[in-house]
């Protein structure tokens, strides 16, 4: 949805959603068909199918493909149920692209206070197969939990490896490159 359309979107509207939502989950069906929410949704809000053009009730998005939802749904980080996939979509400009985005439950690292940590976002093409998407999320939460520890990683007391060092420091640290000479026995 556009910035505009969702400053028009009151919560008690998103709440009938959600409510109406769960309660075709509650009917016994195992899992709720896609068709099923955007049918709810469309009905509370009509302004979506204005937002992308279409006029036949299908959303006609050049940056979705269905395999988007069907990959975020079901990744999960077994024995770590605070580890989460989003999928949203990029609300810089009207239209943006869609990502997928890690969200953790955390303790900062800095102030060791309970928080929620999120990656860089990994936008999405809706050529990308399901493989693609599948390998991208695993990426994603492998690049957070290095992002994390690099973080939280100390020698001698000293964060050697914090990620948002600056550049320059880096480069200055890399004229200090430590060379080690091969072994006597190592032709």
């Amino acid at each position: 949805m556009t910035q505009t359309m969702t400053k028009n979107v009151d919560q008690k509207r998103v709440r009938t959603a959600l409510e109406r939502v769960l309660a075709l989950r509650n009917e016994g069906s195992d899992a709720v068909r896609l068709e099923d929410v955007e049918g709810v949704f469309r009905e509370l809000f009509p302004f979506v199918d204005e937002a992308y053009g279409s006029d036949d009730g299908d959303w006609d998005d050049p940056f979705w493909s269905d395999l988007f939802a069907k990959v975020a749904g079901k990744v999960a980080i077994r024995h770590r149920p605070h580890y989460r996939l989003l999928l949203e979509r990029d609300k810089r400009d009207d239209g943006g692209r869609w990502y997928f985005q890690v969200e953790v439950e955390r303790p900062d690292v800095n102030t060791g206070e309970p928080g929620v940590g999120r990656s860089g976002k990994g936008y999405l093409s809706p050529s990308q197969t399901e493989s693609e998407l599948v390998q991208m999320a695993l990426g994603m939460f492998l690049g957070y939990d290095a992002h994390e520890i690099r973080e939280a990683f100390e020698y001698e007391g000293v964060n050697l490896f914090h990620p948002h060092i600056d550049v320059r420091a880096h480069m200055e640290a890399a004229s200090h490159y430590a060379h080690r000479e091969p072994a006597p026995d190592v032709v």
